[in-house]
């Protein structure tokens, strides 16, 4: 699967699904750094599903912004770098 396809189905998730695929990801990282020590053929995938934490954290953290953007400027509050004199 290209990354590309796999960055529009993440977006296509709800938050709630990122956050459980995100703790999936983290036990089946810890799991991974477990065995590391028996098996040295997995550091690609160790380095994988680090990114794929990156990217969910990513994408929780845009939405997160753009909720508060959206929220802040529903309220009327000034947008930053706009001075009231």
């Amino acid at each position: 699967m290209s990354r590309r396809t796999l960055l529009e189905e993440m977006r296509g998730k709800d938050s709630r699904e990122l956050l459980y695929d995100l703790g999936e990801a983290r036990k089946k990282l810890f799991q991974i750094r477990m065995q590391l020590d028996s098996d040295a053929t997995k550091g690609a995938s160790v380095r994988d599903l680090r990114r794929g934490i990156a990217r969910i954290m990513t994408i929780l953290r845009q939405r997160e912004l753009a909720e508060n953007e959206t929220a802040s400027g529903e309220a009327g509050e000034p947008n930053e770098g706009t001075t009231e004199k």
